[in-house]
């Protein structure tokens, strides 16, 4: 009877562990322990919602296999669609309208990498720009609109570039954008109107800030204390987390006053930003995997910061990217579980926070 007993809170405590999710915890894919499906970026068109899946081996020097967009039916959680992209190693999707623009790496010892657009109409695929164009590999991506571009590309002991370039025609149309440190850079956003990077300069790292008319430099390296990593919006301000590698911080940008704030709210070294036009969310990647909401008036007054938990090997889980579907709805894609959480960005307890989990691990 005893063994019956502690079997019985064995069973409990795994599927607790398993977050509820919607397919059985004991589905044979479990046994395949080899790989993530590395679930990355999220895009929300109507009630659909589209996650890249990079899809590295991690046990033969993390190769990019055949990278797949999982496209989910945000009404039910179900998973609809799996397209396959004829680029590797997605980094970034930017969504126009209809169309996903994708930029990806592809293998950091051959070629596959790229922009490739997904016409969310009907899931079909077409690849707009090799990356050869930009003689080396893509790091950062950004659009203005379908016929403007821009990309950081480089690799490691090269100086990186940044580049304008027509997705449309794949015509480069500035080659280097003048001020840029030449380091590597792994962020940059367009905001009406103004290209915004994340300048990791050893001596002077910061913001730039560019006219996307003209590819001109309005303002910068506008210093962020620590270098910037990541940006977000709102319509009067930008919050910029920062980062040295060993310690991370936050910084606030006043959009009209061009003016900056630094070091308002200590954070994770390795960390993201994003926005829901109100508020703001920290995804705290390493070491706690966690995410962490604040309001843009008093962002050192943290609204609430919850975990993402652990993975199946004791690891974080580490929080990637947000997709907002409602303002109770919000899909998370963690790099380091096989899971998509659905979380309540309202919540205002942590029991509350995780709602439910979508398994992609026969996506793997």
């Amino acid at each position: 009877m005893w063994f019956k007993s502690v079997l019985a809170v064995l069973i409990v405590l795994f599927l607790t562990q398993c977050f509820h999710q919607k397919r059985s915890p004991l589905a044979p894919e479990f046994s395949k322990l080899d790989s993530l499906p590395e679930a990355d970026d999220i895009v929300i068109i109507g009630d659909k919602a589209y996650v890249s899946l990079q899809r590295l081996d991690t046990k033969n020097g993390w190769i990019p296999d055949t990278a797949k967009v999982l496209v989910i039916n945000t009404l039910n959680d179900s998973v609809e669609h799996v397209i396959s992209l004829k680029t590797k190693n997605p980094k970034s999707m930017i969504a126009i309208n209809n169309q996903i623009y994708i930029a990806s790496t592809g293998s950091y010892s051959g070629g596959g990498g790229g922009i490739e657009v997904l016409d969310a109409t009907n899931n079909s695929t077409a690849l707009l720009v090799d990356e050869s164009i930009f003689g080396s590999k893509i790091e950062a991506f950004a659009l203005s609109g379908p016929e403007k571009g821009y990309v950081v590309v480089g690799t490691y002991g090269v100086p990186y570039k940044l580049v304008s370039f027509n997705p449309a025609t794949g015509q480069i149309i500035h080659g280097q954008l003048p001020s840029f440190s030449g380091l590597y850079t792994a962020s940059i956003k367009v905001y009406n109107n103004r290209l915004y990077v994340c300048d990791r300069d050893t001596v002077k790292p910061g913001l730039l800030i560019y006219d996307v008319n003209s590819d001109t430099l309005i303002s910068g390296p506008l210093s962020t204390g620590l270098s910037p990593n990541s940006a977000a919006f709102t319509d009067s301000f930008a919050m910029i987390t920062t980062s040295n590698y060993q310690n991370g911080n936050l910084s606030r940008y006043d959009l009209a006053a061009n003016k900056m704030e630094t070091e308002l709210l200590p954070i994770d070294q390795d960390n993201d930003i994003t926005s829901d036009g109100n508020s703001f969310f920290i995804l705290q990647k390493f070491p706690t995997s966690s995410i962490i909401k604040i309001k843009v008036a008093s962002p050192a007054a943290v609204l609430w910061q919850y975990s993402t938990g652990l993975n199946f090997k004791g690891e974080g889980t580490n929080p990637s990217s947000l997709g907002f579907i409602n303002p109770t709805k919000t899909y998370l894609t963690l790099y380091g579980h096989f899971y998509i959480l659905i979380i309540n960005p309202a919540a205002e307890k942590e029991t509350d926070f995780i709602r439910d989990s979508i398994n992609i691990l026969e996506y793997q």
